[in-house]
């Protein structure tokens, strides 16, 4: 066993990552989010965000294991980090002298397959890596690799952004009887937030018309439907300075109707139906996920081997406090036995858990094709 040097810029390195008061911090779905598609990506049971401090490597994100840390001392990761520009592929570490004899590689986690990508912020600092980790060899395709780096540029440009929106916290405290300096500064904050979805979006995009197997295909698009319903609403805050959504029914269309161009189904017609009403950003950031969920399902699954389908989003609301959301389609219905693949339970989760952020309850209807209702919140506090 080799244990890792210590980078040349070792004290710019760790006082840039201590900048970003990341460490230690509570898990985000974000994160976890792009950990689990590299997982599916290179087909590991596990995948992590790992930042590497002083003594140890600390996981902000952590699929498919309970363990948070590690030593620094036998740290894959702190092997990584001394190439920044290179992704750190180790097909079997029992072959590799410098992870021969190490702990973390005879006894438990037993990690014998490794590839991590470095976390490089734009002062060219190596924070620490998005890796994948299996318990058997792999020898990962130049398109798999690529794809990881892919992941681990959108990893900084969170981490970033996770720094902007603290920066923007501690401002707003000195800014609070200001209005007119807090509305602008925050709407330079959310065209920058947009700016920035954009151009993961972009990179999914290229991504995915290079990529050649359809299953990694739907992966891009899928991540690529979130950050546009997201999008969506930070680009109508920025416009209109409002942390509310009032044109919801504008929203929806918009996002139903980017949504059918990504996944290119034909023929698809929609019936929108939405009460005026106003939504909150903390309930309309979950409900929007939810509903792209769901209709991305609905375009992949729903209208195979029909000529033409229909989409349906009816929202209204039921008294001062709650809403109902029918969504569904006229298509095949929903199989009696689950896949059993792991991104389609991902997704299945997802909707879950934006159902329980909305305090809502979710049931499937009876009859054609395939219908939900969520009664849930009006507004989160």
């Amino acid at each position: 066993m080799i244990k890792p040097s210590i980078p040349v810029n070792e004290t710019e390195r760790i006082s840039s990552l201590n900048g970003y008061a990341i460490m230690d911090t509570l898990p985000e779905e974000d994160f976890d989010r792009i950990a689990s598609l590299a997982a599916q990506i290179l087909s590991t049971p596990v995948s992590c965000v790992s930042l590497v401090g002083n003594e140890r490597q600390w996981f902000k994100s952590h699929i498919g294991t309970s363990i948070t840390e590690a030593p620094r001392s036998l740290s894959f990761c702190a092997h990584a980090i001394l190439n920044p520009n290179e992704v750190c592929v180790v097909p079997d570490s029992r072959q590799d002298k410098r992870f021969i004899g190490n702990p973390i590689v005879e006894g438990e986690p037993r990690i014998i397959f490794y590839a991590g990508a470095p976390l490089v912020n734009p002062d060219g600092h190596a924070l620490g890596t998005l890796c994948v980790i299996d318990h058997k060899p792999h020898h990962p395709t130049k398109r798999q690799i690529e794809a990881l780096r892919a992941l681990s540029n959108q990893t900084v440009t969170l981490i970033e952004l996770r720094k902007s929106l603290i920066e923007l916290k501690g401002v707003n405290a000195e800014l609070a009887k200001d209005l007119k300096r807090k509305s602008t500064l925050l709407k330079d904050v959310h065209h920058r937030v947009n700016n920035h979805l954009q151009i993961i979006n972009s990179i999914l995009r290229m991504e995915c018309n290079d990529e050649e197997e359809e299953r990694i295909r739907l992966i891009f698009k899928d991540a690529q439907s979130k950050i546009t319903s997201i999008a969506l609403i930070h680009d109508k805050m920025y416009r209109t300075g409002e942390i509310g959504i009032d044109s919801i029914e504008q929203h929806l269309s918009s996002l139903i109707n980017d949504m059918v161009e990504l996944y290119a189904v034909k023929n698809i017609t929609t019936d929108i139906k939405v009460e005026k009403l106003s939504l909150n950003l903390d309930t309309i950031v979950p409900l929007g996920l939810l509903i792209n969920e769901l209709i991305s399902n609905a375009l992949k699954y729903a209208f195979v081997g029909l000529d033409a389908g229909r989409l349906t989003v009816h929202l209204s609301l039921i008294d001062d406090d709650k809403c109902e959301l029918i969504i569904g389609d006229n298509g095949i219905g929903m199989p009696k036995e689950r896949t059993g693949d792991r991104y389609d339970r991902l997704g299945s989760e997802l909707v879950q858990i934006f159902s329980e952020q909305l305090g809502g309850t979710l049931e499937r209807l009876s009859g054609t094709g395939t219908m939900f209702k969520l009664i849930f919140n009006k507004n989160i506090e």
